[in-house]
């Protein structure tokens, strides 16, 4: 009781303040006396009882109605105290009469519609008395009860006439103020809370950056609070209502963070209430025949004048409401795919701000979240705005925007997973058409928005791609799109380059991380590198790396979620006619190969990913990849990539080594069994006469020292030696592979130790041997001879030095150019000397490296 009694006497107090100005309003209304009233209400506190509202809107009422037109300054006058008196009160506690309501309303409409109010006498409304007019109409909205809101939505007419007269002034007027109060009065009419409204915008906090947080908004925004629905009737004004703000969202890229989020969430909210909730299979066509019967018994029925009044008649109230039919709801998902589509290709890159594409990524959300069994044409778009914004540099925007996809694939993989499957392959299959034309014709910008977007389809179909892999024209297709956009620079200025390892030493030891220079007479290569991938590229159709970086991510996709064997026989088919012919693009094919073998590993942007459920065994996986690197090192391991020319040529050799690199990653153990053919083919890649193919070649054979466990790479050499001495010798008798075991025996001389010296014997023997025969022309011959002096010098200078061989500079360094021809020759010709005077034993025994090499030569 002594809560009712402090009620009353606060009500009392405030009554006490108010009484003096609305009296005075009362009897002579002026600017003067209507500003004392304004004082006084802002004098109050923010929430007005509802029987105050009523006391001080008497005057107010009164004196709207006898102004008229005769002084549009003071009618301004008593709209900005009409709009203060309203705000003060409590949202939804404005209890008036239906006849007061009613009666605002009425004025406040005509007042915005300009052909009546030139009717009523009070001329065109100005800008200022549009303001005052919509405020009014707004805080209306917002503090009107239920009831007066369920009643006057029995009033279509009165509802469309309200929404044209807000949208009019939407469009006809420019100042920002003007068109975010129009926007407001469109929510408020639909019934939106004003925290809804805040929370959208960006001002109510961060709720939306969590799962619940945007489940709950995309409730919030489409919850209709009255009993009989708005959905229904809002539905008749729903084409003007998004045809107007999409038309005021795409022509000025200035509106401005507040009113492009506003209109974001008109067009949210009037969809969402008037499609939610129905599908196509739920609605059925209009049966016409049933409607005109059912027209014809109300016309009959409708009941007659009564002296009271006439009857209102329900029956031309509906006929303003459109039927949502089968019919109706597929024009409208298609025409608002057209209109979702425009606003989502021009808010994305143009759209205010972090904070504007921030509330783009809440309309597709909210949107999809309401809407995804209605949308069915819209879904698409909508996804591809998610997928663009997912790459935002922004995490603000990119955060909710990657939760968003997940809350949709998650319902969706629950409903309708395969309808979802079937559309965004569609949509992929399309992106992947004009991918090239694309890739050629748009700036940086667009091209990365397009490669995001590529991307984004194949992360949300996730293990669905699979069923991308086992389409052949589907993969012929996507795998086509990805070579094109691949397509190489091979001019000289854009060769290879690759990660320096300077000059290298007798051995090659394999460490964690970087380089970190020279530690003695050895080299440390870096391994484990966090992509496998050491080589950087230049392409002709892009130059922005994230370009390169996305169409990376597409390829571990695709070698992560698709089923290997059968993307892996395609590539390779298409590798070996492209190297075959000399006319294909075998090296992009060699980029795409080894992305792919990448993603199947968990690379990349994979990485941490739970593997599918229909991936194959690592049996499986080692016996792919040894498909693999018996055919990029058959009878294919040195052809040209086609067409390019030397530098193509190279590039092609370079990315071969490449490619066995990731290969030797991936099969780890297994790659034993195809060790000693692999190392002899590395050996001879690395003793190239071109640098960017033999720095490849040693990288990838730490790669191989690194995988076999090996301590170095001398180690390996000399685990490997029996075979390696067979194939040179075998290759030395043979014309056709003599330059490869040339070689081969120059590198093991490099990179080899002490140990492989006495095998090497019968070698030696045949290239001293083909000196005998022609001294001149052998240049390959001479290189060998001048790694084995060098190797000499390393191993054992005392011994070099015995035997009369005087180097510059203080010897022979590591590398193979450091001593001067004339002195090997030299060297080399007194011992032919030598050994025709003498006969030495072939079969004397080993002694020390000095004898055994005496032996040797």
């Amino acid at each position: 009781m002594s809560a009712e009694v402090a009620a009353d006497e606060a009500a009392r107090k405030l009554f006490l303040q108010l009484k003096p100005s609305c009296v005075e309003v009362l009897r002579s209304c002026s600017a003067e006396s209507l500003g004392r009233l304004d004082e006084a209400l802002r004098r109050l506190p923010p929430r007005i009882p509802p029987p105050l509202m009523e006391y001080v809107l008497f005057p107010l009422r009164t004196w709207l109605r006898r102004l008229g037109g005769s002084d549009r300054v003071l009618l301004e006058h008593l709209l900005c105290s009409l709009s203060l008196l309203l705000s003060r009160a409590a949202p939804g506690q404005l209890s008036l009469s239906w006849d007061v309501f009613q009666e605002l309303f009425a004025f406040l409409s005509m007042l915005l519609d300009g052909q009546m109010s030139q009717a009523a006498g009070l001329g065109a409304p100005s800008e200022e008395r549009t303001l005052q007019a919509l405020r009014c109409l707004k805080s209306l909205f917002l503090s009107a009860t239920e009831s007066s809101v369920s009643q006057l939505y029995q009033n279509v007419p009165a509802v469309g006439h309200c929404v044209s007269v807000l949208l009019a002034a939407l469009g006809s007027c420019e100042g920002r103020e003007v068109r975010s109060t129009a926007l407001g009065g469109l929510l408020a009419l639909s019934g939106l809370a004003e925290e809804d409204i805040t929370l959208f915008t960006g001002v109510g906090g961060d709720i939306e950056d969590t799962a619940d947080g945007l489940r709950s908004l995309a409730g919030r925004v489409g919850r209709e609070r009255l009993r009989e629905g708005r959905g229904e009737v809002l539905a008749s004004f729903l084409p003007g209502v998004t045809t107007t703000t999409t038309k005021l969202l795409t022509s000025q890229p200035n509106l401005g963070q507040g009113i492009l989020n506003l209109g974001l969430l008109v067009w949210t909210r009037y969809v969402s209430l008037s499609l939610s909730g129905v599908t196509h299979e739920e609605t059925g066509d209009v049966d016409y025949v049933k409607r005109a019967a059912e027209l014809v018994e109300g016309v009959r029925a409708e009941p007659q004048a009564t002296p009271t009044g006439p009857a209102p008649s329900n029956t031309s109230r509906r006929d303003l409401r459109v039927e949502r039919s089968r019919n109706w709801m597929r024009e409208t998902d298609r025409k608002l795919a057209l209109l979702a589509g425009k606003m989502g290709g021009v808010l994305v890159t143009v759209g205010g701000g972090w904070r504007g594409r921030r509330g783009v990524v809440l309309w597709a959300h909210c949107l999809l979240g309401n809407c995804h069994r209605t949308l069915v044409s819209v879904a698409p778009v909508l996804l591809e705005v998610l997928l663009t914004l997912s790459h935002d540099g922004y995490s603000l925007v990119s955060r909710p925007a990657l939760l968003s996809l997940e809350l949709f694939s998650a319902q969706h993989s629950r409903e309708e997973g395969g309808e979802l499957v079937s559309v965004l392959q569609e949509r992929l299959y399309s992106l992947s058409s004009s991918l090239p034309r694309l890739m050629r014709q748009h700036d940086d910008t667009r091209k990365v928005s397009v490669m995001q977007l590529l991307a984004g389809y194949l992360k949300l179909l996730g293990p669905h791609a699979v069923t991308l892999t086992l389409s052949p024209p589907h993969l012929s297709h996507l795998t086509q799109a990805l070579v094109q956009t691949l397509e190489l620079e091979t001019t000289p200025p854009h060769l290879t380059e690759l990660q320096s390892l300077d000059s290298v030493g007798d051995n090659v030891v394999i460490v964690e991380g970087q380089s970190s220079g020279p530690r003695g007479n050895k080299k440390e290569v870096p391994q484990d590198s966090e992509d496998w991938w050491t080589i950087s590229l230049h392409f002709k159709h892009f130059r922005h790396r994230r370009v390169e970086e996305l169409v990376r991510d597409c390829c571990h996709l695709l070698g992560f979620f698709g089923s290997l064997r059968p993307l892996l026989d395609h590539l390779l088919e298409r590798y070996y006619v492209a190297t075959g012919d000399g006319g294909g693009r075998g090296s992009e094919l060699l980029v795409v190969i080894g992305y792919v073998l990448m993603g199947a590993g968990g690379r990349g942007c994979v990485r941490g990913r739970d593997r599918p459920s229909h991936a194959g065994s690592r049996e499986d996986l080692c016996g792919v990849v040894g498909e693999v690197v018996d055919l990029v090192t058959g009878e294919g391991w040195k052809r040209g990539g086609g067409g390019g020319g030397a530098g193509s040529s190279v590039l092609h050799q370079c990315l071969q080594l490449q490619v066995v690199a990731v290969c030797v990653h991936l099969l780890g153990g297994a790659v034993s069994g195809r060790l000693e053919g692999l190392v002899y083919q590395l050996l001879s890649m690395r003793g190239s006469p071109h640098p960017q193919v033999s720095l490849q070649a040693l990288s990838t054979l730490s790669c191989l020292t690194s995988t076999t466990g090996a301590r170095s790479l001398s180690r390996l050499i000399s685990e490997n030696a029996d075979y390696l001495v067979n194939s040179v010798c075998l290759g030395l008798r043979s014309h056709t592979h003599s330059h490869e075991s040339l070689q081969v025996l120059q590198a093991v001389m490099d990179h080899g130790s002490e140990e492989v010296l006495p095998l090497m014997r019968d070698s030696i023997d045949e290239l001293l041997l083909s000196l005998d025969l022609q001294l001149a022309g052998n240049e390959g011959v001479w290189s060998v001879l001048r790694s084995l002096a060098a190797a000499l010098h390393r191993w054992s200078p005392e011994t070099v030095k015995k035997e009369g061989v005087e180097t510059r500079g203080g010897g022979c360094h590591d590398d193979r150019r450091g001593c001067e021809d004339e002195d090997f020759s030299g060297y080399f010709k007194s011992l032919r000397r030598r050994r025709e005077e003498e006969e030495v034993d072939d079969e004397g025994e080993g002694g020390t490296v000095d004898e055994g090499m005496v032996c040797v030569v």
